[in-house]
């Protein structure tokens, strides 16, 4: 969030009202403001393992199973998302053959701490949590082949850039659309593995705590108001006594 001021603006009335605006604009900047997707506030983010700023109002995240039917010509096109929508996973028509015995595809989304996982690239970090996307025959459980890519929508929770997935005890990234208004991330998958989004750098400065910037911010706030009315008085106490220019000083 981004607070703007005009300089050389005059406020008429509400003077204290106004520079209270302004001061809580400027600490929601400080404190990096709400995040909004589509115009509409996003819900926070839901960690494995929030940082230990964020551990107080944290919320377990939410995993994911659905199964799409499979019929004589292939697997019906559908998608499975996690009860929290911060993974979804999306099958093409036909993405996967039909098999004898086989009446569904199950799909599984769980979300992972990515620490347990193996390390990125040098200047890369995962940005939230990981999540492993399982696709099975319902039946037999055995891991079904994908004919068509399949395609993996991640939810991060500030700077996610890229997709990657790991395959092998190996991360590769995946060509990758990002929207950035609603925090996701999406790519096409040749097959289920282990997902995340993926930002440059080390963890973003938000994940440092802001509260104590706000807690300033409102202390001077609290501090500068009697201030302020106490110099409005002043300036009051002046204008009264003050001469209309030109006018003769009485007799």
């Amino acid at each position: 969030m981004k607070a703007t001021a005009r300089v050389g603006a005059r406020a008429h009335g509400g003077g204290d009202a106004a520079l209270a605006g302004l001061i809580l604009a400027a600490a929601l900047a400080i404190a990096g403001g709400p995040s909004f997707a589509n115009g509409v506030p996003a819900l926070p983010y839901r960690w494995v393992r929030p940082p230990a700023n964020l551990r107080g109002g944290n919320v377990t995240p939410a995993s994911g199973q659905g199964t799409l039917a499979l019929r004589a010509t292939g697997v019906d096109a559908g998608s499975v998302a996690t009860d929290d929508a911060q993974a979804f996973v999306v099958l093409a028509r036909h993405s996967v053959a039909p098999r004898a015995g086989e009446a569904a595809v199950r799909i599984t989304i769980t979300p992972l701490d990515p620490r347990g996982l193996p390390g990125l690239p040098p200047g890369l970090h995962i940005d939230g949590n990981a999540y492993r996307i399982e696709a099975v025959y319902a039946g037999s459980g055995e891991v079904v082949t994908l004919t068509k890519p399949a395609t993996v929508v991640l939810q991060y929770p500030i700077h996610g850039l890229q997709l990657f997935r790991l395959s092998d005890a190996t991360w590769a990234g995946l060509e990758t659309v990002r929207f950035q208004t609603s925090l996701q991330v999406f790519a096409f998958t040749d097959r289920p593995g282990i997902f995340a989004a993926v930002g440059a750098g080390r963890p973003a400065p938000w994940y440092v705590s802001s509260w104590p910037y706000l807690a300033a911010t409102v202390l001077l706030l609290l501090l500068s108001v009697p201030l302020l009315r106490r110099a409005a008085r002043s300036r009051d106490g002046a204008g009264g006594n003050a001469r209309t220019p030109g006018a003769s000083p009485p007799a």
